[in-house]
């Protein structure tokens, strides 16, 4: 993957904390920050995920195609 060389501020008392983990899991400030990156842009996923799971439990039509296809897979799974 290529690499970007980015320069920024945060607050002190933030960027205490990335020292102080990196040292205490024996990794690097950029490892911490880069994970905590990743971990954030999963859970923003999963949130927009969520949010659509709500939206579509509220249209009927869709919860009716969601109940015939389980009922399908249920009888599916009771030839074997």
């Amino acid at each position: 993957m290529a690499k970007t060389t980015y320069t920024s501020t945060m607050d002190s008392e933030l960027w205490d904390k990335v020292q102080e983990t990196a040292e205490a899991y024996g990794k690097t400030k950029k490892e911490i920050i880069e994970t905590s990156l990743k971990a954030y842009f999963r859970e923003q996923k999963r949130l927009e995920f969520e949010e659509g799971f709500k939206l579509a439990a509220k249209e009927m039509d869709l919860v009716e195609i969601a109940e015939m296809g389980m009922d399908d897979y249920s009888s599916q799974l009771k030839k074997y």
